[in-house]
């Protein structure tokens, strides 16, 4: 392996063990805290015998009152994805390209569920992750 390559490697190794640390160090109590306030606990009140508990679920509203905003603007429409011809030539290719996509997206995957989860962590733990990928089958 050349020696820059080996060198490209050890940087990028770096860069994840700081990365899965920082989300494991420093945001893990933010995100804990997110949580408890989505649920209605408040982080640092004990409630007293005889005396109701404070709930609020100011985060849990302003989350939810997001999200139909949020679903709208990333799944509002029959297409997540449409694909442009080049040419005049390739407007057939490219309106099977987008049926396809659309029907693997929407049907075979739960497209707007996926979506829905992935915007509603996104808000609630800072980030939201989708995988992709593609499998060959003949």
């Amino acid at each position: 392996m050349p020696i820059a390559e080996t060198k490209l490697r050890a940087i990028v190794r770096g860069h994840i063990r700081n990365s899965a640390n920082w989300i494991s160090s420093e945001i893990a109590s933010e995100r804990e805290n997110a949580m408890d306030m989505y649920l209605g606990d408040l982080p640092g009140i004990e409630a007293q015998e005889g005396r109701s508990a404070v709930v609020s679920t100011d985060t849990q509203d302003v989350i939810e009152g997001l999200m139909p905003d949020l679903m709208e603007i990333f799944a509002g429409g029959d297409q997540a994805v449409r694909f442009e011809p080049v040419g005049k030539e390739d407007e057939d290719d490219a309106d099977q390209a987008t049926a396809l996509c659309n029907h693997i997206w929407y049907k075979e995957n739960d497209g707007y569920g996926i979506t829905h989860d992935w915007i509603k962590t996104a808000l609630l733990q800072k980030n939201g992750f989708i995988k992709l990928w593609a499998e060959d089958d003949e």
